[in-house]
């Protein structure tokens, strides 16, 4: 594997919900929960958080804690705040009135098994605990609002993305990759793609290849689409009811990357991202973590077949744990 393997989702834009709090645990002080970073008034995304006060391999300051500390609910102002002292406000009017950050994250996936034994997960964006990950933004800069990412992963598989058209499926343009990075503690974490459609599709279904490696570079879309319909009068005399129908779509979008995949094991250590048995230790580290997880799970009572507690902050989705992509590979494989 080569030196430094990206991972990173850069995330700018207006504090939508803190929900970050300060702890006392057995191994000291820490500040945990969650930032809802929104780009406009349907788009958002939910950065998890942990920080110790101590490095837990040094036991020196951890600089992150230090720096979340100026975070907490008591220092910042979110747009949730804002609708609460006046629900007739919108995105656009207090947008200039709370909180802008900027974090520095990367993707991560927390999975857990089904009674069956199944494996179920979902895909997270985490803050990396490095100094100056998540800061307030200068307000006399001006910032690009969005979650962009760049991630160096090995291509599981690829397959055209299918809509329904009636009674017949057929393909949007677009291509769907599983793909298989780590963390910086080493994990191989399998998350989901889908590639942006016109030339970038085309570029990567001519040029990548299942079992090799690449860098990718994109968006994150954490999007809420909002429907109006009216029914049918049920009744005669009443008039039509209008309904709402609120759907999310969640996208990690590549947009660019490389210009072909690299064989690893052909070209070596220092011009590729994984080889075989790089994958094979990560997934054989993943699958431990996501016994751990189960273990957790259980521990607490919780059903590992049914989604995460729900959670009042909106846009963003609650999303809930999907079955893994079929074709995953089997460390024992390799």
């Amino acid at each position: 594997m080569k030196d430094k393997v990206l991972n990173n989702v850069d995330v700018v834009g207006y504090l939508r919900e803190n929900n970050l709090e300060l702890k006392t645990t057995p191994k000291g002080r820490a500040i945990q929960g969650s930032v809802t970073i929104a780009f406009d008034n349907l788009n958002s995304i939910r950065v998890k958080v942990y920080a110790s006060e101590k490095s837990p391999q040094k036991g020196t300051e951890n600089k992150t804690f230090k720096s979340l500390l100026n975070l907490l609910p008591n220092h910042t102002t979110s747009i949730k705040d804002q609708l609460e002292t006046n629900p007739s406000a919108t995105f656009d009017t207090v947008k200039d009135l709370v909180t802008k950050i900027s974090a520095h994250a990367e993707f991560r996936e927390y999975a857990v098994k089904d009674d069956k034994g199944n494996v179920i997960s979902r895909t997270e964006v985490s803050l990396r605990n490095w100094f100056d990950s998540i800061h307030v933004c200068d307000p006399n800069k001006k910032y690009d609002v969005c979650a962009k990412f760049s991630v160096d992963a090995f291509i599981e598989k690829i397959r055209p993305e299918m809509k329904k058209n009636g009674e017949e499926l057929e393909e949007t343009g677009r291509y769907l990759i599983t793909a298989i990075t780590p963390d910086y503690n080493g994990t191989m974490h399998r998350i989901e793609y889908v590639t942006e459609a016109g030339a970038v599709s085309e570029h990567i279904a001519t040029n990548w290849r299942e079992r090799e490696s690449v860098t990718m570079t994109g968006v994150v879309y954490n999007l809420m689409k909002v429907e109006q319909k009216a029914e049918a009068t049920q009744f005669f005399g009443q008039a039509a009811v209008g309904t709402t129908t609120t759907t999310f779509i969640e996208e990690r979008l590549i947009r660019g990357g490389s210009q072909a995949s690299i064989d690893a094991n052909a070209y070596g250590y220092n011009k590729a991202g994984f080889t075989d048995e790089d994958v094979k230790n990560g997934l054989i580290s993943r699958e431990s973590v996501i016994q751990k997880n189960t273990e957790n799970r259980a521990a607490k009572g919780e059903n590992s077949n049914s989604s995460t507690a729900t959670q009042s902050q909106q846009p963003v989705k609650d999303f809930g744990f999907n079955s893994t992509p079929a074709g995953g590979f089997d460390p024992k494989g390799f």
